[in-house]
Parts: structure tokens; C-alpha cells; sequence
């Protein structure tokens, strides 16, 4: 029995990382279907520091080499029409920060180290810059500046908010 163990392990090791994790998911769903209990993603434990992910890693290198950079940004811009409520907007947002731990997530360096600081809570500044007073023209050129403008603005790594 050991011996054909260890041959499916060679075997598993020949495969692709993309194979193995598929026989890896049916193995799963089998033991799902047989009512044994799932593997849980533990937490993160509060108030422990945390390393950075891999990518976050580096986005940090990134910014240690360029601070200025914005090459990491996915702007996105979303025209409304209508009327506005500000209040109802800002509330969403803020919701929205609340729910997803990594839009609360700074990074702080500890001993030389990069590590994952995630705050309770971060309200998002909402600046309302009204142009209803410009031309039409005027105001699609100066939207189109504010934009450009904010979308080249490099977030602050150790402060945030990284949205």
C-alpha cells in the first residue's frame, strides 16, 4: 500500500499545478458529497501582524522604487445622470470599506519588514466639486482634467485609504 501511494504521488507531481489543483477540487466535492467536513479558511488573527500577500509585496517593492507611481491604479469613472444624493452615496461607500477588510488594509514597516495593518474603521473623504456653473464644454474639459488628475494621484501606502 505504501508503494502505490508514493506512486501517486510521483504521478501527482508530473501533473501541471492547474490538473492537480482540478483533482485536488473533485477530491473535495467527494468528500463534501460524503458528508465529512470541510477544511475552514482560518481568520486573521486580531491585532497579530500579518504579512503581505504576494502581490501586495509587490505593489510595496513598486512604490519603495517609484513612490510617485501610479502604474498600479484601475481607474474606473462612472457617468451619472440626474440628481445626486451625496448623502446616500457616501454612506454606500463607507459601507462598502466596512465590508471588505483588504479596502482598510495599509501596510507598515516593522524591523525592515512590510506588514498588513488593517483598520476597524475608514471613512472615505467624498469631495463634491460642483461645475454646473460651466459651459457645457467646459465642464466635459474639466471633468476630464479632475479625472486625469485624481486617477494619477499615488495612494499612500502607509495611510490610505488605498481606494
Amino acid at each position: 500500500m505504501a508503494t502505490s501511494a508514493l506512486n501517486i504521488r510521483e504521478q501527482l507531481a508530473g501533473l501541471s499545478p492547474a490538473k492537480r489543483a482540478l483533482i485536488e477540487l473533485k477530491l473535495l466535492k467527494k468528500k463534501a458529497d460524503a458528508g465529512e467536513p470541510q477544511p475552514l479558511i482560518s481568520r486573521r488573527p486580531e491585532g497579530v501582524p500579518v504579512p503581505l500577500s504576494f502581490y501586495q509585496q509587490g505593489l510595496w517593492v513598486l512604490t519603495q522604487f517609484m513612490p510617485e507611481t501610479s502604474l498600479y491604479h484601475v481607474p474606473k469613472a462612472v457617468k451619472l445622470t440626474g440628481t445626486l444624493d451625496v448623502a446616500a452615496l457616501k454612506k454606500t461607500l463607507d459601507q462598502l470599506v466596512q465590508r471588505h477588510e483588504a479596502l482598510r488594509t495599509t501596510f507598515a514597516t516593522t524591523e525592515g519588514v512590510p506588514m498588513q495593518v488593517v483598520s476597524e474603521q475608514v471613512e472615505l473623504a467624498l469631495p463634491v466639486v460642483d461645475l454646473s456653473e460651466l459651459a457645457a464644454a467646459e465642464r466635459e474639459l474639466e471633468t476630464r482634467r479632475l479625472l486625469r488628475d485624481e486617477t494619477r494621484r499615488p495612494f499612500d501606502l502607509a495611510h490610505g485609504p488605498l481606494v
